[in-house]
């Protein structure tokens, strides 16, 4: 047997490798550094990939106690619902040229206490996963199971509306059939064990999740910040406490060797200390012995603390100012936090909370054949199915006074500089302004005297700029 292999005349033909296939190779060997078997980037390795997001849910009794007793918390959840509603809104309808049925429904609604059921069915929505309720407790002529469709014609008055607790209520999502037009929305509620019918109740719920059969509610998404700043505070406040600590100094030895009544002496020194020792008494101590206060730095404390203000700010969208209230040298940026934090409440509380919720009770309202406001519907022969409800939330903030006097001064150097110019006459310019609104018809007199003996020197607009910047102290 030969030691020696014949070697093959074959020749191999390898492809060409493309500039991808070479790219990629280099890509496999810079790579190599992160290679699994040395332990090295793997999915152990990194942190990132072994995060993971656990759902903590709180309900009823519990998400109550954190809103009454946690800092801040009642703030985060109720301030909102309460800056949404504070300034109140208008209705209209298509029916306010027969009678004054925005009038009726106001008056009801105040009878039914609505605004205050409105303002605790918000607070609900944010505080339980779960959501917030409404059920108007109705009194019918045949009196029917809450599981039974609810009729109009059987409506005789509307009893109470009630917010519902989380403890008492729960629902199911329609998550089998993806070709249903419900799919994905509450299918079937139930209190306190029985079944309700989806025409007598309204529900809302935040970030609803068909197939955990709940949402996730503001107090779930900011209890683990609003925990943070609490234990900062204290952290702070421990810290404060120990920021100067008297030291007392002695020799263990004198301590061993003295008498009784040595040690009580030493004792009643010490109590003198501890009691009168300030940075403004002189104490007197025995000779061999000293005290003194040991001082430490507290620093980026305020920086620690603002960074957990931010992230409680985002997570509960609400300003900083709204939480805190205003801070001293605030800067100009606040303000455009506040016309997010508005533009929030319209979109999110006026659109999608409170209207939805608004019309459903008003439906009752316009149905409720022993109230006064279908009686008029019935005598002016109108359908409480065409009536037609407009609600307008009024502007949550108001303009402040010199921030209204500025912009008067700007509109008015605007009209004086197109007047001037001749681009527009003072009438025109009184009818474009807003802040002359129901004088736009008004007939402006005629001077008793010819033009000829007019005096061309004075100038309106510019005593009125004049008479603007004199109220203003800018002169």
């Amino acid at each position: 047997m030969s030691l020696f292999k014949r070697k093959s005349n074959a020749i191999t033909v390898q492809p060409a490798m493309s500039e991808v296939d070479k790219a990629i190779q280099t890509i496999h060997k810079i790579n190599g550094m992160y290679s699994a078997a040395m332990g090295i980037g793997d999915f152990q390795s990194d942190p990132i990939e072994n995060m993971t997001v656990v759902e903590t849910p709180v309900f009823g009794t519990q998400s109550r106690q954190l809103n009454r007793n946690l800092d801040l918390m009642q703030r985060i959840i109720e301030s909102p619902i309460n800056d949404a509603l504070k300034n109140g809104y208008t209705l209209s309808t298509n029916v306010d040229h027969i009678f004054d049925l925005p009038g009726l429904l106001t008056k009801r609604s105040d009878e039914l206490g609505f605004d205050d059921a409105l303002r605790q069915f918000g607070i609900h929505s944010r505080l339980y996963s779960k959501g917030g309720l409404i059920y108007p407790v109705v009194r019918e002529f045949d009196e029917s199971s809450p599981a039974d469709p609810l009729s109009w014609y059987n409506l005789d008055k509307i009893k109470a509306l009630n917010v519902v607790y989380e403890e008492h209520m729960t629902y199911i999502c329609q998550v089998t059939n993806p070709l249903a037009a419900d799919y994905g929305n509450i299918k079937q509620a139930w209190l306190m064990g029985s079944p309700v019918h989806p025409t007598r109740y309204f529900i809302y719920v935040l970030s609803l999740d068909p197939f955990l059969q709940r949402g996730i509610s503001v107090l779930d998404r900011v209890k683990r910040a609003v925990f943070g700043i609490n234990i900062a505070n204290w952290t702070v406040t421990e810290l404060l406490r120990r920021y100067r600590v008297l030291l007392v100094t002695m020799d263990p030895k004198n301590l061993m060797i003295q008498t009784g009544e040595q040690k009580a002496n030493q004792k009643s020194v010490l109590e003198m200390i501890a009691r009168w020792a300030t940075s403004k008494s002189v104490v007197p101590i025995p000779a061999g012995q000293t005290f003194q206060y040991l001082q430490s730095q507290l620093t980026d404390i305020d920086k620690a603390i603002g960074t957990l203000k931010d992230f409680l700010s985002g997570v509960s969208e609400t300003p900083q100012r709204r939480l805190f209230g205003s801070a001293q040298g605030e800067l100009a940026s606040a303000d455009a936090d506040e016309r997010q934090y508005h533009e929030m409440l319209e979109s999110k509380a006026h659109k999608m909370m409170f209207k939805p919720v608004m019309q459903f009770t008003y439906k009752f309202m316009l149905n409720e054949r022993s109230g006064i406001i279908f009686k008029k519907l019935f005598q002016n022969n109108i359908d409480p199915e065409e009536v037609t409800i407009n609600i307008k939330f009024n502007p949550i903030a108001s303009v402040n006074p010199l921030t209204e006097a500025q912009i008067n001064m700007t509109n008015a150097t605007a009209d004086a500089t197109d007047i001037q110019s001749g681009v527009i006459n003072a009438e025109i310019a009184r009818k474009l302004r807003a802040r002359y609104a129901g004088y736009e018809d008004e007939v402006i007199p005629e001077p008793d005297f010819d033009s000829e003996d007019s005096d061309f020197t004075q100038n309106p607009a510019g005593d009125k700029i004049k008479r603007l910047r004199e109220m203003m102290g800018l002169n």
